[in-house]
């Protein structure tokens, strides 16, 4: 943190996001929120506080996408069999889920428009675990092809 840099308490930051102070601090102490602290008190930058927003707005997406996908299934009238597959990955790097959410998504849009069903999948990165999310939905050809550009970029201790 800049000497320049306008810092904020968590009390601000509780006022900036809407979450209660003990909201707050459950973030600090699970790693949501990243800050520093100067004897007793937490201070946190615009760019922490932006930090855990993109942090929260991933994990409410996450779970919406879990719905969207229960919703597809209920409405899915086709008569191949599709599937939805959750794969989580603890201790895993950032850049590999990166390197992974790219990869996927340049693989389904080399796909034809006209396939009968398009795979699709969601990824989050749970702090707090310190683990890698995905849900990988589609045929059962379309996860397994979708799971092995997972397994290749993420190593998962056994």
């Amino acid at each position: 943190m800049r000497e320049d840099e306008k810092s904020y308490t968590v009390k601000e930051v509780s006022e900036i996001t809407g979450f209660t102070t003990r909201t707050i601090r459950n973030y600090i102490k699970d790693g949501r929120l990243v800050g520093k602290k100067f004897g007793r008190q937490w201070r946190f930058t615009e760019k922490d506080i932006s930090n855990l927003s993109q942090v929260v707005e991933n994990r409410s997406r996450f779970k919406d996408k879990q719905f969207e996908f229960l919703n597809y299934l209920n409405e899915y009238k086709n008569e191949e069999a599709i599937s939805c597959y959750i794969s989580r990955h603890p201790s895993t790097r950032i850049e590999n889920i990166n390197k992974v959410r790219k990869e996927i998504s340049d693989s389904i849009s080399k796909l034809p428009e006209n396939i009968e069903v398009k795979p699709d999948f969601f990824y989050h990165y749970d702090y707090r675990k310190k683990r890698a999310e995905f849900i990988l939905f589609g045929t059962n050809e379309q996860i397994k092809q979708m799971n092995k550009i997972i397994l290749r970029h993420i190593k998962t201790k056994v």
